[in-house]
């Protein structure tokens, strides 16, 4: 409980950190591989640089977490689950079996990159300038608004939306796929 500050911040093998107060890092932050970042109701997590999970780790936000630079998963099975609010510069999900589960709200300045088979699940709102997939899902089942242009590059690319997905422009290359269920405008025909 209560205010930690750190110029940087390293956890030799694994380890949980757990964030009731604030946790601000004022350069890059890593969580191990195998760890656990859980951000408690009431708690808040600020880095002002890069933000990387790591293989096997799970970074859990129930409450605000702001990245300056990129959130971003770069190896298998890391997990990102949102339940209140994360903002970031960039994000991006980059290794098999890696996922961000959005419940809540989940606001990127630039651009959302999903690789190498990640996932983007998003149950409630997502909302970024672009979004890019090179062999990546998403399964929208609540609204996602892209300001620019959301492109897909191959054919193992999967967006499948069930909720509301709004974007400029889509770019869809290669025989990537999109199922659509339910609402889907393109601003920009």
């Amino acid at each position: 409980s209560g205010n930690a500050s750190f110029s940087g911040t390293n956890l030799w093998n694994s380890g949980d950190i757990y964030v009731t107060g604030t946790l601000e890092v004022t350069s890059n932050f890593q969580l191990p591989a195998n760890s656990r970042l859980i951000v408690l109701a009431g708690g808040a997590v600020r880095v002002s640089g890069q933000m990387e999970v790591l293989g096997g780790s799970t970074f859990y936000n129930g409450a605000s977490t702001t990245v300056g630079g990129t959130l971003k998963i770069t190896n298998e099975r890391g997990v990102i689950i949102n339940d209140q609010t994360i903002k970031a510069a960039n994000i991006e999900v980059t290794n098999n079996n890696s996922s961000l589960v959005n419940n809540a709200v989940v606001e990127v300045s630039g651009n959302i990159l999903v690789t190498n088979q990640g996932l983007l699940k998003n149950e409630s709102s997502v909302k970024a300038a672009s979004l890019t997939f090179n062999n990546g899902l998403m399964d929208n089942y609540g609204t996602t608004t892209i300001s620019g242009e959301t492109n897909a590059t191959n054919s193992t690319v999967k967006l499948s939306n069930y909720g509301a997905f709004t974007t400029n422009t889509l770019s869809m290359q290669g025989g990537a796929k999109v199922y659509n269920y339910c609402h889907m405008t393109i601003v920009d025909n």
